[in-house]
């Protein structure tokens, strides 16, 4: 069940303004977030990026070692976005800061400009493997105004699932018992995708549903089995997309 904000009818700056006033003015303490920042494909940590919170004047810049820490949070729900030249934006689920508490929110962003390494798969398809394929494309005209990823492609693509929330989170393909596997903008992700992706920064995205589908990304047939792919390219990125793909609203 998807939690929504008590603040949403209001203006994301003066939002954030009431609920700092509210606070002082019931005597809460404020709250701390802190966490690390690593690359999602090389899990090195990544400093410099800028880490805010959303709708308030808060932010803070990532260490050498990937680590963050904003203080003076207002308690109440939040939602954290984190963002640097080269890698997808993303910004969390909402969470709750309590007074006098410290929550850790940890990222892992995807580059946005790394190419696969060529990958050489030996296996024979059989026509059953071959029939049991299908591909999906959904460009940004066919995607909701805003929102995460994975949500709209639950209730655009027949046979996608989302469960779970944060680190816990499972995409699965025609009712499998299997992840699918993510490629970003040509980078290879494997589950769980532990960020968020806005569909305001999504170009296109392509759903290939089978078993079989992700053998193109793994180095041998005894690396685990996936129930599909998920290709998604953001805006502005770079390497091969599929015909079709374009950027309109």
């Amino acid at each position: 069940m998807s939690i929504q904000s008590p603040y949403r009818r209001l203006p994301a700056v003066l939002g954030g303004t009431l609920m700092l006033v509210a606070s002082v003015a019931n005597g809460q303490s404020p709250g701390r977030i802190t966490g690390s920042i690593a690359d999602a494909v090389t899990r090195n940590p990544l400093g410099s990026v800028e880490v805010r919170i959303s709708g308030l004047d808060r932010m803070a810049v990532t260490d050498a070692e990937g680590r963050y820490v904003i203080d003076s949070v207002p308690p109440g729900l939040v939602r954290v976005s984190a963002q640097i030249i080269g890698y997808v934006p993303i910004t969390t689920q909402y969470y709750t800061v309590r007074p006098d508490t410290a929550i850790d929110v940890d990222f892992k962003l995807a580059p946005i400009t790394v190419q696969l390494d060529p990958v050489e798969v030996t296996a024979r398809r059989t026509p059953e493997s071959e029939s049991s394929l299908s591909t999906t494309l959904i460009t940004r005209n066919q995607l909701p105004a805003s929102g995460d990823v994975l949500d709209a492609l639950q209730g655009t693509v027949a046979g996608v699932r989302v469960s779970g929330e944060h680190e816990n989170r499972q995409t699965t393909i025609r009712g499998a018992h299997t992840d699918a596997l993510y490629v970003i903008n040509g980078t290879v992700v494997r589950p769980p995708l532990v960020f968020y992706i806005d569909v305001a920064e999504v170009e296109c995205v392509e759903v290939r549903k089978g078993f079989m589908a992700a053998q193109e990304f793994n180095p041998s047939l005894a690396t685990p089995t996936y129930s599909g792919v998920i290709l998604i390219w953001t805006r502005g990125s770079l390497g091969n997309k599929p015909q079709g793909c374009t950027g309109s609203p």
